[in-house]
């Protein structure tokens, strides 16, 4: 966890200092070793763009490592940690974009906005590591993750000579167990990340050709982003004091199924700019009300899947299950992404 913080952290401070850099009057200077250090000068916006790709790549896999350690420590914990967790994730939306309709009001530069944007990111990520520091010294977080290193009951099967067969086995079985959850959370993020924010973003109001400023500049980055963002929260928060169903993963799996509905009612909301498919869903009113439901929903089966899982294992599998479960959401967003290139191309 620490050393994942500290890369992305590093990568943040990186895109930070770049941020004001003028591509097109400068060269940048880079240094890399691949047997030897050597300067190589780069210039040109093609350059700096790949650059920015690169970045963002290498991001995405420290920010998949910093998950798989983050669910597998906080599945050690009681479900209402894990509903913090969550939650946290969808209030960083919130707050995101409540920023963006902030610059958009101020009439901010795109520079600036983004220059306050990873400031406040890295002000973050280091509050986090410290945080996160100061926790693992505690006793409180001690005793919870010592309770996976309690021995389990003997069995004849700790005779075998080999670890590593033991501990393949062990993941077989734990997936066997929970194969369903792994699924639920796939489909979630795959119908989640397949419509948003590539196709959400492309619906605009029916009432655009107004000229009011909801309907020009506010109704996208109120309805398609803070909507989202804040029933998301509401639908973790709701998973978290209810839990509801507990011991049926059969009604998860069959839910998760069913957000699929959401896409083609995305697809045939008004999103411009479309060649091929019509408009059906001519209202404004009607697409709130299925944003509402499709977040909700996320939120709501997101998290609860992850909060029955630990119930099935004992204290020494829960951050392994933790951890199955996180590559099998991660697994939904890279599908979906992919989802959301074809879906754009159906409009």
């Amino acid at each position: 966890m620490i050393g994942s913080l500290l890369f992305i952290l590093a990568l943040f401070i990186l895109t930070t200092s770049l941020v004001h850099v003028d591509t097109d009057s400068c060269e940048l200077l880079f240094y890399c070793s691949v047997f030897k250090s050597k300067s190589v000068c780069v210039p040109g916006q093609q350059d700096f763009f790949v650059l920015t790709l690169t970045t963002v790549v290498i991001l995405n896999v420290g920010t998949a490592v910093m998950n798989l350690g983050l669910y597998g420590i906080v599945g050690c914990f009681p479900h209402r940690y894990i509903t913090a967790v969550v939650g946290g994730q969808a209030l960083g939306g919130v707050f995101a974009a409540l920023a963006n309709i902030g610059s958009i009001w101020l009439g901010a530069s795109p520079q600036s906005s983004a220059l306050a944007y990873f400031l406040v990111a890295d002000i973050v990520l280091l509050a986090a590591l410290v945080a996160y520091i100061a926790l693992a010294s505690t006793t409180f977080f001690k005793f919870y993750m010592g309770l996976r290193l309690r021995p389990a009951p003997y069995s004849p099967s700790d005779d075998d000579d080999s670890g590593l067969v033991a501990q393949n086995i062990s993941f077989v079985s734990i997936f066997k167990r929970i194969w369903v959850h792994c699924i639920s959370i796939l489909m979630v993020f795959v119908v989640t990340i397949g419509a948003f924010p590539a196709v959400t973003v492309l619906i605009n109001s029916v009432n655009k050709s107004n000229k009011t400023p909801w309907n020009d500049v506010y109704f996208v980055p109120v309805v398609g982003y803070l909507l989202f963002s804040i029933c998301d929260y509401s639908g973790r928060l709701l998973a978290g004091w209810w839990r509801r169903p507990r011991n049926s993963k059969w009604i998860l799996f069959t839910m998760s199924i069913l957000r699929i509905v959401f896409i083609p009612l995305f697809i045939f909301c008004n999103a411009q700019p479309r060649k091929s498919l019509p408009v059906l869903i001519d209202s404004d009113a009607y697409y709130i009300l299925i944003m509402i439901a499709f977040a909700v929903s996320n939120g709501y089966l997101a998290n609860i899947t992850f909060i029955n899982v630990p119930s099935l294992m004992s204290h020494a599998e829960i951050e392994s299950a933790s951890q199955i479960m996180t590559a099998w959401l991660s697994l939904g967003t890279s599908i979906g992404s992919g989802l959301s290139l074809l879906l754009i191309r159906l409009l």
